[in-house]
């Protein structure tokens, strides 16, 4: 070990969703291999502590603290590592360091796989540079997988001793309909109970069993938990990856259409719709306008743009929420027309343009609109996004790199993609011929209704 150095910082870009506290994040850099690790939540800065924090010292200024106290226990096993490299100078890896400063001593043959998931989790995910949905899909899966251990008793289950065949059966789980699994020998009451103490409402406790079972969950699932093993791997505790040999079916979601023009016509032209699928129709055709995936749309609100001379123009803070890529416009007239009917009619909340509305409800009610409308096809909000792309296209956007910036798309890592510079008169460009286009098939601005 030639060099080592520890050092700890409050993580206010990451809250406790649950308590609001700041998390405490300790950092560990040895040989110059660097590693962020996130301190347990019973730590974490309530908005009082992080006002006393002392970045110098890096501890609170605060008499007779829990916090202080558990840091300077950090430091003082660090000084016992560094008498014992002295004495008797040894190797040692960067995660088995970090398990003697937190005090793990635990024999690595015994360290519980649900212990080691959920540390996972913490560490590697919820503490990452990850997307929000990436770690969405990681949080989902690690938690499914921690039930899966509970429902069978499986907590304090070495790492070493989950097999190829409980792997296997966690496929099995995850690929069993709730209604059928008790016959893996799984209670449905138990199953039930363990969703409930999430504390969620019991609408989405229902909705969430309802749908955590299928070919999809478990392809997608097991692919977010192969990593958890690997990392395993590398830390020499265990010898092969249990799930390596799991074989996955993937079903793809079925297709996307791209509405034609007359199709989206007869959408817009559709009147004498009642409220709510009026409130329908008009979130579908802001996203057809705009190429704005569902999420994107709902949480759509007043610091992502700023009005200018040439239009309703989005700011660098207007994301994909899936993706974190940012999403470059200036939006089409028709665009700007739903948005500034909803501002005027009041029903942001915290600064959002659009009411809420769950995606179920808003696909349940395009159902409605397609058979009105004589759609041939499903009509979902997905479509909407794929028709807004054939929109570009057809008004005679044939940059594809420019498109991309338009859907929110990342920009591929080519010379050509790390050269290519958008300006705004090319956003402004693509605005007038979107315009233009619309206005050439029927579809007018018209301004507030």
């Amino acid at each position: 070990m030639k060099k080592l150095s520890i050092g700890f910082h409050p993580n206010i870009k990451r809250k406790n969703l649950n308590s609001g506290k700041t998390q405490i994040v300790m950092r560990v850099i040895l040989d110059g291999i660097k590693k962020e690790v996130r301190l347990p939540d019973v730590y974490d800065l309530s908005e009082a502590d992080l006002q006393k924090w002392n970045y110098i010292s890096q501890r609170l200024d605060s008499k007779n603290s829990d916090v202080n106290d558990y840091l300077s226990a950090i430091i003082s096993r660090r000084k016992s590592i560094d008498l014992g490299n002295l004495i008797d100078p040894k190797p040692i890896s960067l995660y088995e360091l970090i398990d003697k400063l937190l005090g793990r001593f635990e024999i690595k043959n015994e360290v519980a796989i649900y212990d080691y998931a959920k540390r996972y989790l913490r560490e590697e995910v919820e503490n990452s540079s990850k997307k929000i949905g990436t770690k969405k899909n990681y949080r989902n899966a690690i938690n499914q997988f921690s039930i899966f251990l509970e429902l069978n008793g499986w907590t304090k289950l070495p790492i070493k001793e989950f097999k190829f065949e409980k792997a296997n059966l966690f496929k099995k789980y995850l690929e069993t309909p709730f209604e059928d699994l008790e016959l893996l020998g799984i209670s449905k009451t138990e199953c039930f109970k363990k969703y409930a103490a999430s504390n969620e409402k019991q609408s989405i406790i229902k909705k969430k069993m309802k749908s955590q079972n299928s070919l999809v969950a478990s392809s997608t699932k097991i692919k977010n938990l192969k990593p958890i093993f690997e990392k395993a791997i590398n830390e020499e505790l265990i010898i092969t990856n249990p799930f390596k040999k799991v074989k996955t079916s993937f079903i793809p979601d079925e297709p996307a259409h791209s509405l034609t023009i007359p199709m989206l016509k007869r959408i817009y032209e559709l009147e004498n719709l009642n409220n709510g699928l009026m409130y329908t129709k008009d979130l579908f055709l802001f996203m057809c306008f705009t190429g704005f995936a569902y999420t994107d749309m709902i949480n759509f609100n007043i610091k992502e743009f700023e009005v200018t001379d040439k239009g309703v123009k989005l700011l660098d803070t207007k994301k994909r929420i899936k993706t974190g890529y940012s999403i470059q416009q200036i939006l089409t007239n028709e665009a700007k027309s739903i948005m500034e009917r909803y501002m005027s009619y009041g029903y942001g909340h915290n600064e959002i343009i659009f009411p809420y509305e769950s995606i179920e409800s808003l696909n349940r009610k395009l159902k409605v609109i397609q058979n009105i409308a004589g759609i041939p096809f499903n009509l979902i909000t997905k479509c909407a996004r794929v028709t807004f792309k054939l929109i570009a296209r057809q008004s005679g956007i044939s940059d594809a790199g420019l498109v991309k910036k338009l859907m929110g798309w990342k920009t591929p890592r080519t010379m050509e993609g790390i050269y290519d510079r958008y300006i705004e008169e090319d956003f402004i460009d693509a605005k007038y011929k979107m315009d233009s286009f619309l206005k050439s098939q029927g579809i007018l601005y018209c301004g507030l209704k």
